[in-house]
């Protein structure tokens, strides 16, 4: 995790020149009567603008709609964590789907901003994809031109499309508040529909995506982070299920990652404190009270938990802290089963790290013979020599193996009525 300072986001909106007006037309809010909003979201209203933002708390957390219309654009509120030694920073940066396919990588700018997602006419090529700043600076990343997509550059026609814009890297770094969409006068927006299967994923960076975009040389950088090429994401693809993520680099159970030379547990932030609130870190971040998540909002057939690997880096094969980090895992699963009684519970682990492997397996066997529903999921580990994401995660390859692993064991574990009908594992 980078360590430095964040402004509250009014904050950042008044040092940066962002957007002076709204465009003409049409604005939408973010909710759930406009779009289908999925992922953990956190609804704040700005002490200063009085404005409503929906913030996309978790890596993956997205919207999604069905629009016809000519233009579109949308006004986001952002900031960024700024590494104290070296500078670096560390921006949010966001995915655009159109008709469920990736057409835009880009990166948030501090402040309040209007991204262009669907440029109207002559517009809708290249450069227009670039952000509104006074200054000059856009954040223009891996675009493809709407020419692609079947863009039509004439005024007399609408285009219908979906429309799903994702956050792809984590809270810890920048956040990412919807202010409101904006289409011509003409246009619609309605949600998509919501699917059958339902799946949460607990975890770290592994199922965030951390350096998934990168190399085993390449230093971290939140452009090197993609939840959508990460195996969580891409299972709940593969099963065409909704999903969300409950996930965070460095996150433990009984200690977050510590380096070789320390010997004590880190304690600020682990996953058992984090869950039963929608987004704790944003809140503490911003001075906020923390908000209870609702439980019933997303009621998952699936919870899968994937953790260990940090606890790891303090357990150390010692016996001791290894049957504390049984004990209290045995407790997390059993209070995920208390807040999601209609689920079972998955449990997977070992593709970075195999040395708390038993203890996993022994609590998800202890669990089950209590009445718990729970399973264990091996996972394939990752050979000496195999080339990896940035700082020894799993690449994109490594990460598409584990997805595939884990579908087919859902498929034949847990959505067993439908297995005959599924055709996405050959």
């Amino acid at each position: 995790m980078a360590e430095g300072e964040t402004k509250r986001p009014e904050e950042a909106a008044k040092s940066s020149k962002g957007i002076t007006r709204r465009p003409e037309g049409r604005s939408w809010e973010p909710d759930a009567g406009n779009m289908k909003v999925l992922g953990r979201t956190l609804v704040h209203t700005g002490e200063n603008t009085g404005r409503r933002a929906r913030y996309l708390c978790y890596s993956g957390s997205y919207v999604e709609f069905t629009f016809t219309g000519r233009s579109l654009s949308c006004e986001l509120l952002s900031d960024y964590c700024e590494d104290q030694t070296d500078g670096t920073q560390y921006p949010c940066y966001m995915a655009l789907y159109l008709d469920h396919q990736l057409v835009r990588r880009f990166s948030l700018m501090p402040g309040r901003h209007l991204y262009p997602l669907l440029p109207e006419g002559e517009n809708s090529k290249r450069d227009a994809w670039k952000c509104e700043d006074p200054e000059g600076n856009d954040s223009e990343e891996d675009v493809r031109p709407m020419d692609d997509l079947g863009g039509n550059d004439s005024e007399e026609d609408l285009r219908t499309m979906v429309v799903c814009l994702v956050k792809e890297s984590e809270v810890q770094y920048a956040s990412s508040g919807i202010l409101a969409f904006y289409t011509d006068e003409e246009a619609e927006i309605r949600p998509t529909d919501k699917k059958d299967r339902k799946i949460e994923f607990i975890g770290d960076s592994i199922t965030c995506g951390y350096g998934v975009l990168g190399g085993p040389e390449a230093p971290f950088s939140t452009e090197t982070e993609s939840a959508d090429d990460a195996f969580a994401v891409q299972c709940a693809g593969a099963l065409d299920a909704d999903y969300q993520l409950v996930s965070f680099s460095g996150i433990g159970v009984i200690s977050r990652y510590i380096e070789p030379e320390e010997n004590e547990p880190l304690t600020d932030v682990l996953m058992p404190a984090l869950y039963p609130h929608t987004d704790a870190v944003l809140a503490k971040r911003y001075g906020w009270r923390p908000e209870s998540w609702d439980f019933s909002s997303f009621c998952p057939q699936v919870v899968v938990i994937n953790l260990g690997t940090n606890d790891d880096s303090y357990t150390r094969g010692i016996r001791e802290r290894e049957e504390r980090f049984e004990e209290e895992y045995c407790e997390f699963v059993r209070n995920i089963h208390r807040r999601n009684p209609g689920a079972e519970i998955v449990c997977t682990f070992g593709v970075m790290s195999q040395r708390l492997l038993p203890r996993v397996e022994e609590a998800v066997q202890r669990l089950s013979e209590s009445g718990v529903p729970v399973r264990m999921h091996r996972e394939e580990p990752m050979p000496p020599g195999e080339v990896t994401g940035c700082e020894g995660h799993p690449s994109a390859q490594r990460q598409r193996k584990m997805a595939e692993s884990l579908t087919g064991f859902l498929l034949q574990e847990i959505f067993r009525e439908d297995f005959a009908e599924d055709d996405m594992i050959e």
